[in-house]
């Protein structure tokens, strides 16, 4: 790329003046995100940030803060002790976003200085570097505007990949000054280059692709000009495997996950890779308002022709990969920057999960191609009509930023962000679980129906298609129905915590204690290991609430928490302490008076009471609220009897056998006594 014609005026008169640009990037990244700050926490936000004890300090002793590093589930020191001088400081789920914005701010600018000092330094870009303030200016406010950054910067938990951006940004400022200066400052220089570095990567790995890019182009240049490539282009590929090993490891959580992420687990997601690589830029290229959701729905590959595009995206990522040693002869600048966007991108993927695709994985390899776009449309500048591309990009600009707008108002709580994800993607079940059980929570019984509705009748396309389905069955109080479609992930997942955490739960809530008892130990000779331990713990306290003293001591901090309230309820209906449970389920619907579970509970505790009528009025208020649910069938069927209405009850068994799940313990009974009561008078 060759740019001949000098700089116009606008590049003399404002982007010739480094600290006026930065100024009003600054101002500007910051204005469009101002309405993520009354943004709630999502998903990962709750284990890793609102419900994250080890981050919840009440000094800032180096005690304190060494536990918010090492007790945290989170594997990055960095971002674990940025949370916890968050918590410390105060100021509510808006103190989140304000350090998140104002990383994003500080990376807009650190990625224009870098741009400047790269573009600037003698001998790496001798035909960009007049146009360098043009180049760096129009890369940053497009990078820094892009939407697609909404998941990065708002999502709070996040903020460990702007973080990394980030200290590497000021990293590469600081080490394009060292080379520039001489002597002590030059040590200083490099000195405060590689402290960046490290922190970068300790906010997330993907940050160790910084060095071996710098060392590459370095390299590169030298080994051009001795004209001595082989041993050169040998060693440089050793190091970005290396790099991308480690990241993977690491990112995976020590070479035992990374084994068993990459070769066992799940290896489909191994093939997915490279057309998740392209569909991942094609977010950040073509970043659309309708293609922005929280699940995309790609589908897996599962060998090099199905779906028959994973073979032509396997030969294109190969050649991305290896293109900057093609492009270092042409432009040692552009070769870094897809050096970048590749290698650290590459990284990400390897240890893909569930979902191929994350908007957030964008964030800090999109900083190279942002570089590559300021560049082109420089050189489109000096060739047509540079008031017309300059008035472009900014229509573009400002379009891009209204966009960040709007999506942070999706992202503002549970329901904005649910409903906008199952309208853009019905067909991934991950889009409902949260969805369905906040509009339950609210008192939006038929909206949480029918999106339940909508998920149990999706067909299974994925392996954790099936869970995703259960624990929202638990949430709907249908755990017999969430048993069968856990159990057959679990067969498929058998070391996922969070697979055998919600088995637990569906268990107890069933009265199938035994059951529940042995998945606990399943769970905690599983779940039990340094890596995970400190969220382990945790989790077995919240889905393990059959455990009275566990229950009790969750009580304590939150007497009313109706979920553990109508739990606690059903663990004393099995150790036969009726007049207790009653107790406890009635201050569970105090709070919450349409609760399904709490309902049935209470009619199963008056039963035993011999208080009959009334426990049939209990089966009867849980039918009104949810007539799906099975269990309070069972129940108004065994009061009927009881009262000696035998054809209610013979038709109450029946609806119970239409609707309980066909491994339910209970059906063999309930069919039994279909039979038993046809000759009863």
């Amino acid at each position: 790329m060759t740019i001949t014609s000098p700089p116009d005026l606008l590049e003399r008169a404002f982007l010739g003046r480094p600290a006026r640009v930065a100024v009003v990037l600054a101002l500007w990244a910051a204005l469009i995100y101002v309405t993520s700050l009354d943004c709630g926490f999502h998903f990962d936000d709750l284990r890793n940030v609102s419900d994250n004890a080890a981050i919840q300090i009440t000094s800032i002793s180096p005690a304190a803060l060494w536990r918010s590093v090492s007790e945290s589930p989170l594997r990055r020191p960095v971002a674990s002790l940025s949370f916890a001088l968050n918590y410390y400081f105060g100021a509510g789920v808006a103190g989140y976003h304000v350090v998140n914005i104002l990383a994003h701010v500080l990376t807009a600018v650190g990625f224009y200085l870098a741009i400047l000092s790269l573009l600037g330094s003698a001998g790496l870009a001798p035909r960009l570097a007049p146009w360098r303030h043009t180049i760096a200016a129009t890369a940053a406010f497009l990078w820094a505007s892009n939407p697609v950054h909404v998941q990065a910067v708002t999502y709070i938990v996040q903020r460990m990949a702007v973080l990394a951006a980030m200290f590497a940004m000021w990293a590469l400022v600081a080490f394009f000054r060292g080379l520039a200066a001489t002597g002590r400052r030059r040590a200083l220089w490099l000195g405060a280059a590689v402290v960046l570095w490290l922190l970068g990567m300790t906010s997330k790995e993907t940050a160790v692709a910084l060095p071996v890019v710098l060392v590459a182009g370095l390299a590169l240049r030298a080994s051009f000009a001795r004209r001595w490539y082989g041993p050169g282009v040998i060693g440089l590929g050793a190091a970005i495997a290396g790099t991308g090993g480690f990241a993977a490891v690491m990112g995976a959580g020590g070479t035992r996950s990374a084994a068993a992420r990459i070769l066992g687990d799940q290896p489909e997601l191994l093939w997915t890779v490279p057309r998740s690589f392209f569909y991942h830029w094609s977010l950040f290229l073509l970043p659309l308002p309708t293609r922005f959701v929280l699940f995309h729905d790609l589908e897996i590959s599962t060998s090099w022709f199905a779906p028959p595009t994973t073979m032509l995206a396997s030969v294109l990522l190969g050649a991305v990969v290896v293109a900057p040693l093609w492009l270092a002869r042409r432009s040692l600048v552009l070769a870094l920057a897809v050096a970048w966007a590749t290698w650290t991108f590459v990284a990400e993927l390897v240890v893909l999960k569930h979902n191929p695709v994350f908007e957030h994985r964008l964030y800090l390899p999109s900083l190279g191609v942002a570089l590559i776009l300021g560049a082109g449309i420089a050189w489109l500048r000096d060739r047509w009509r540079p008031r017309w591309i300059s008035a472009g990009v900014a229509v573009i600009v400002l379009l891009m930023g209204v966009g960040v707008l709007a999506r942070n108002r999706v992202w503002v709580d549970t329901v904005s962000l649910g409903l906008d994800q199952v309208a853009k993607a019905p067909g991934r079940p991950e889009s409902y679980p949260d969805l369905v059980i906040k509009l339950k929570e609210l008192g939006r019984q038929d909206e949480a129906e029918r999106h339940y509705r909508d998920l149990m009748a999706l067909p299974p396309r994925r392996r954790m298609d099936p869970y995703w389905q259960g624990v929202t069955a638990i949430g709907m109080g249908e755990s017999a129905r969430a048993i069968p479609l856990i159990e057959g992930v679990l067969v498929q997942e058998s070391g996922q915590c969070k697979v055998l955490g919600a088995l637990i739960e569906a268990y107890a809530r069933t009265g199938r204690m035994a059951e529940a008892m042995a998945r606990v130990e399943a769970f905690r000779e599983v779940c039990d290991n340094p890596e995970v331990s400190p969220w382990a713990r945790r989790l077995v306290a919240s889905v393990g609430g059959f455990y009275e003293d566990e229950l009790k001591a969750r009580l304590q901090s939150q007497p009313y928490d109706v979920a553990a309230l109508v739990s606690l309820a059903g663990l004393l209906l099995n150790r036969d302490k009726p007049e207790v449970a009653l107790a406890v389920v009635d201050k569970a619907l105090a709070r919450e008076p349409a609760h399904v579970e709490g309902l049935t509970n209470r009619g199963f505790a008056l039963l035993d009471l011999g208080r009959v009528a009334e426990a049939q009025e209990s089966f009867e208020r849980a039918i009104a609220a949810r007539a799906a649910y099975a269990n309070a069938y069972f129940g108004l069927a065994e009061a009927r009897e009881r009262l000696g209405n035998f054809a209610g009850a013979r038709a109450a068994y029946e609806s119970f056998l239409d609707r309980a799940d066909a491994t339910d313990p209970f059906r063999e009974d309930a069919a039994e006594r279909v039979r038993r009561l046809k000759d009863a008078r």
